[in-house]
This record gives C-alpha cells, structure tokens and sequence, in this order.
C-alpha cells in the first residue's frame, strides 16, 4: 500500500524498554559491534556519520537497536529508518531485529517494522522502520524535509545504484538544509531536538569518499571501524567438483563445447570480435592435464568437453545429489580432505545443512530447480519442498521461506 508506506510518519512513542537486554541478549553481546555500542552512538550523535562494519561486525542488525536503547534511557522518542538495497534484505533483517527483542514485526507495542514494495508491516508504535531505498525515495517526495524522522540509517551505501546515489544527494541537500537553519527554525521542525541524523554504513567501501562527498559541507563527520567475525571456509574449485561427483560431460548438452548450442555461441563471439583480436583456442585435455598433474584423466577430459560460456546444469545437480549423500557438512569436509576441526561441531547439531547455489538470472534458477526436481532429491516428498527459488520477482512470503530450517534429515537448497 503505497499511500501506506511512503506517507509522512508520526513521531512514535518511546520504545519499551528490554528486560536483561531482551531474549537473545548473550548472543547480541558477542558480535563485535557491541565493543563499540559508545562509540557508535556518539559518533552518530553527529549530523553525518560513518560505520565501517566488516562481515559478521553486527552493524546492521544492532546499530538501529543502540539507538531504540538509548531513547529509552534518555526518555527522548526517535523515529529510525534504515534502508536496504533489497526487498528481502528489509524483511529478513527486520524480523531478525524484532526477534532479539522479543517481537513480532509491525504489531503493536513492538517498535520494529518494514516497507517493501507492494508490503508494509508498521504500526503506529514503530520506532524503527527497514525499508528499500525506493520507499525512502517515494516518502522523500510525500514529505521532503522527512519530518519526524530522527535517523536515517542506509545500509550497503557501498552498492552504487541510481536509487542509491540519488539518495545520498538528497540527505546531503536536507542535511545542508538543516545546517543552514540551525539556529532559526529547528524548533519548528517537528524533530525532538531539531535535528537530522545521517549514518552511512558498508562493509567494503571506501569511507574516504564518503568523507570528501559530505565533508566540505560539515565540519565534522565521525567514523567507526568495527571489525567482523568470519568463519571457517574450504575453498573448491571446478576440478575438484568434477573429481568428486566422478561427472561425465554428456556430448549433446548444451554445455558441451562440442554440442550445436555451443557451436552458434562460439559463432556469436566470432561476429563479435573486433578487427585484428585473435580469439585463443580452448584448452585441450592435454592442456588441463598439463596444468593439473595431480587431476586424473577424467576430470581433464571432462573439462576439455565443457564449454566455459554455458551453464553445466547436470553438475550443479550431481554436486548437491553428492553434498546430500555425504550426511553433513562434516561428512562433505572429510570426503575432500579438509577439516572442520575450526568448527564448532556443537553448535551446528541439529539446525540443519544447507546448500546456496548463485546463478546467473531467473531463466537459469528454473532450469536448475526443475533437474533437480527430477534427481533423487526431487523423488523424495520431504527433500522436494525444500529445492527453493530466490529472486526479487518472488512475492514477499515466498522470499522469506529460505530462512525457515529444514526438517532433520532434509537439506536446504536455495537457487
């Protein structure tokens, strides 16, 4: 509901306060961003400020909760907004949030909602609203000077898009706005206190660009370096895929360099070459033998056979048919040698295995989920409904089902 989502927001009341830092408190304090809650909320204190939060820092799911805190001790109500570059980042994020608190999302005396194209979840006590950066932009046309608003969060400012460059431009001209009336109308605003605060948050991005955009107009804009929590990855490459699924290229799939399909894509690539650039022959199995002398003949064979530019479809469904067979993550790490003594085997018993497959658009997700449907995994009726699309053409519920766990015994596939 459009009229619903973007219309000029109300101030809220105070959030309620949580009791002993609310359920899922002890797991809260481990991330570290809790290390920095003071600095980060007297950083953000200013009008501009930016967090730089590595992978796993917490930045996203606890800086807006510092901020609802902070409102309670301080008896000062705000009204948050924190923006997403994606639908399913708004709502995941959003409900993640209202859990720690011990919420459900957009009903009333939780402070947590989110504004999605074509969904809104809020209520009237909503303090923190996630959203997209489109709904933002819409709520900026409604009401230019976002009164009431108190913060406004964006998340992922590393992702350059239209949308998100636009929006940048539009906070850095509000925030001039404001800084211009600093000792006029301010009391007017409708703001407690008068003021708009901006907080630009990423995980990779250069804040030094960030820095020099809004610097030559505020005289100071604080950063925060937190750092992440990684985990334990084993990297595998295209060799190892073949050698452990023992996959044979089939001479008339489409991925096949050998196949019609491959020929008119080759034939496409020569007509678009440009005058005087010489394509390279594709590498023989002489070659891959010659570049992998531990690889066995097969695994050289089958990559001779496989065309790099397509999609070989029968090997994604054999790696995840292999990944299944092997029982767990465990199980998968002791069949390619690796170990998972890093791990913390405890922690993962029973919260399910899971398998995240990234493909190139919608066309190729559908391709993949209907060949798994007709393997092994697709003959089994609890294994079935968990071969899950993700894509932003998917209605909102559908979406949120790749955060549900599996049943014991059934792997999670998400396309």
């Amino acid at each position: 509901d459009r009229s619903r989502s973007t219309r000029r927001r109300e101030m809220p009341p105070l959030p309620q306060a949580l009791r002993d830092g609310g359920p899922l408190a002890s797991i809260r304090e481990q991330l570290p961003a809790f290390r920095h809650r003071r600095e980060l909320l007297d950083a953000i204190s200013n009008g501009v400020s930016i967090v730089e939060g590595e992978t796993g820092s917490g930045k996203t799911t606890q800086v807006a909760q510092y901020l609802l805190e902070e409102a309670v001790a301080s008896g000062r109500p705000v009204n948050i907004i924190c923006t997403q570059p994606r639908r399913i980042s708004a709502i995941g994020v959003a409900d993640r949030v209202a859990s720690e608190r011990g919420e459900r999302v957009g009903e009333r005396g939780g402070a947590v909602g989110y504004a999605v194209r074509g969904e809104s979840r809020q209520c009237t006590d909503t303090s923190l609203l996630f959203c997209t950066t489109g709904v933002l932009l819409r709520m900026l046309e409604e009401d230019p000077e976002l009164t009431n608003v108190t913060h406004v969060l964006v998340d992922e400012v590393h992702e350059r898009t239209v949308e998100n460059d636009f929006l940048l431009l539009t906070l850095k001209s509000l925030l001039k706005q404001q800084h211009a009336n600093r000792n006029g109308s301010e009391q007017g605003s409708g703001r407690p206190g008068g003021a708009l605060h901006v907080c630009l948050m990423s995980a990779t991005m250069d804040s030094k660009v960030l820095v020099d955009y809004y610097g030559n107009d505020f005289s100071s804009v604080p950063r925060v370096k937190v750092g992440g929590r990684t985990f334990p990855v084993t990297q595998l490459h295209l060799e190892d895929a073949l050698s452990i699924t023992r996959h044979v290229v089939d001479s008339g799939a489409d991925w096949c360099k050998h196949s019609q399909a491959a020929q008119r894509r080759a034939q496409r690539k020569e007509n678009n070459r440009s005058e005087g650039e010489r394509l390279p022959p594709p590498p023989s199995e002489s070659d891959f033998m010659h570049r992998f002398p531990k690889a066995d003949q097969g695994v050289c064979r089958a990559m001779a056979a496989l065309d790099p530019d397509a999609l070989n479809i029968a090997l994604v469904c054999d790696l995840v048919s292999w990944f299944r067979r092997q029982g767990s993550l465990s199980g998968a790490l002791r069949a390619v040698g690796a170990s998972d003594g890093d791990r913390d085997s405890a922690s993962m018993e029973n919260k399910g295995e899971a398998v995240l497959v990234f493909l190139p658009g919608t066309k190729e997700i559908e391709d993949v989920r209907d060949a798994l449907l007709r393997t092994e995994l697709g003959r089994d009726a609890d294994q079935r409904e968990w071969i899950l699309p993700l894509h932003g053409s998917l209605p909102a519920e559908e979406q949120k089902r790749v955060f549900l766990r599996p049943p014991k015994n059934v792997v999670k596939v998400v396309l």
